[in-house]
């Protein structure tokens, strides 16, 4: 309990310093810059674009698309757009997406006049669509033209949509908002926030998100809740490469807050990329690795930092073609989410859903396909287990009930864990974390007593039993997993 008191007031001083520094940054006069950063000027300094690549080829990704089926298959009726991740729920998958009428009357562009949709498939190519789940709001509302471009994010039982809000026409082409809701369920209902979380920097001078926000993306990082998006301002591009030959260039911020809800406080080592039209982050190993497709001079780099702020490159997509829309680039990718660890750096890339632009049909539109790692050994594969848990096998440590008949020990446990449990019959024994993924699963008779959790990582965990020939017969006990012990 001392150790765990001294960890935490270690933890609070470390935060306090962090502030202190950030404010002795600002009143001095100095300005923090990312490593990105440091590199544009250094482009700049050049003369040239020339971006230094290193060989890592486990870095290094090539992709695969292919077309949906069932109701996600292309259509031209319909156009749908920036898919959020992929998440496994209760062994289905989900997804959540821009949609819109192609010809919807007063519509100015593809994100204009959208709701949010979602979907789900059993095997993550054929779909089907179950409607809205966040619509626009009423007349005068922050999102009452179009709510658009979305991202999933779950946290201890609570899902959360993050996406960009337009009130007015404005919205649609700049000075639009992200905007949450949130549900307990992948089915809703959805909660909207009253407030945006997230605007456009209010300043004089040209930054690089003064007029937009977009694609926000949440991840949960060593203690803090991480709003990555993209911006876009007044600056003058260096090395600018955008869509249609324009001279553009977007890059990434990172806005950080204690809590899912915010408030969101923006990085004072903002912009975090010097490139990326579109934000696409994971987790990887002890830090976060991002990809970034155009608009700006490192365009098909994988990058990685362990502060989740000064990313350097690592490698790159490989047979990846600037403005080619016949390349196999994933863009606006939707990433898969596993509950399980990852297997290589780019683990957290290995499938998902993108969307695609095309004229066909004589019209202009776009829908979703599913991309895949050319490399099948690094898709990951999650047949084994239920992905995130909800409803009625939703675990909490409140609501815990352990039962007297199964009985574990040591608790705290380092490796072995001893069960203790007499009923002559064939039983599923899981771990599950608190957040309902089961990080493990054995087939548990009389004649076996002993379960290793070497593999399983430090902290609070169920172990639940359940009858192989009655699922509704089950007992549970909660336990530590504490390697030092």
């Amino acid at each position: 309990m001392i150790h765990k008191l001294f960890k935490i007031e270690m933890i609070k001083t470390t935060n306090l310093l962090f502030g202190l520094i950030c404010i002795t940054f600002v009143a001095s006069g100095q300005v923090s810059k990312s490593s990105a950063t440091l590199r544009l000027e250094q482009y700049d300094q050049n003369g040239n674009c020339n971006v230094a690549i290193p060989s890592n080829p486990e870095w290094n990704i090539t992709f695969d698309r292919f077309n949906l089926k069932g109701d996600l298959a292309p259509n031209v009726r319909f156009t749908r757009r920036d898919p959020s991740s992929v998440l496994k729920v209760d062994g289905k998958y989900y997804v959540w997406y821009s949609y819109s009428l192609t010809d919807g009357p007063g519509k100015n562009a593809p994100w204009d006049l959208n709701d949010l949709y979602y979907a789900s498939s059993s095997d993550g190519d054929t779909w089907e669509e179950h409607g809205p789940a966040v619509e626009r709001g009423p007349a005068g509302s922050f999102d009452h033209r179009s709510v658009f471009t979305t991202e999933v994010f779950y946290h201890e039982g609570i899902f959360y949509l993050v996406y960009q809000a337009a009130a007015n026409i404005e919205g649609i082409y700049g000075k639009n908002t992200i905007a949450m809701a949130s549900a307990t369920s992948p089915h809703g209902p959805w909660t909207k926030l009253n407030n945006p979380i997230l605007e456009p920097t209010d300043s004089n001078t040209p930054v690089f998100d003064n007029n937009a926000v977009h694609d926000p993306c949440i991840l949960y990082f060593k203690n803090k809740f991480h709003l990555f998006y993209k911006g876009e301002g007044n600056e003058t591009p260096i090395c600018g490469v955008g869509v249609w030959g324009l001279n553009k260039q977007v890059k990434w911020g990172v806005a950080i807050s204690d809590n899912p809800t915010g408030p969101f406080i923006k990085s004072p080592y903002n912009p975090i990329t010097n490139t990326g039209h579109e934000v696409c982050v994971w987790k990887s190993g002890e830090g976060i690795a991002l990809m970034l497709h155009q608009d700006g001079p490192e365009f098909g780099t994988i990058q990685y930092a362990e502060d989740a702020v000064n990313f350097e490159i690592k490698g790159k997509v490989n047979e990846f073609v600037l403005m080619d829309y016949s390349s196999d680039y994933p863009e606006a990718a939707g990433l898969y989410r596993p509950v399980s660890e990852d297997v290589s750096p780019v683990s957290g890339v290995s499938w998902g859903l993108c969307h695609t632009l095309t004229r066909e049909q004589g019209k202009f539109w776009m829908y979703l396909k599913r991309f895949e790692n050319t490399n099948k050994q690094l898709i990951v594969n999650d047949a084994d287990n239920e992905g995130i848990v909800t409803d009625s096998n939703t675990l909490s440590v409140i609501d815990l009930n352990d039962d007297n008949e199964l009985q574990i020990y040591p608790n705290p446990v380092k490796d072995i864990m001893n069960i203790n449990f007499k009923k002559p019959v064939t039983y599923l024994v899981e771990v599950i974390s608190l957040m309902g993924a089961i990080v493990q699963k054995e087939i548990y008779d009389t004649t076996t007593n002993t379960m290793n959790l070497s593999q399983v990582k430090d902290g609070f965990y169920i172990l639940r039993l359940t009858n192989k020939n009655n699922k509704n017969e089950s007992y549970s006990k909660s336990f530590v997993k504490n390697s030092s012990e």
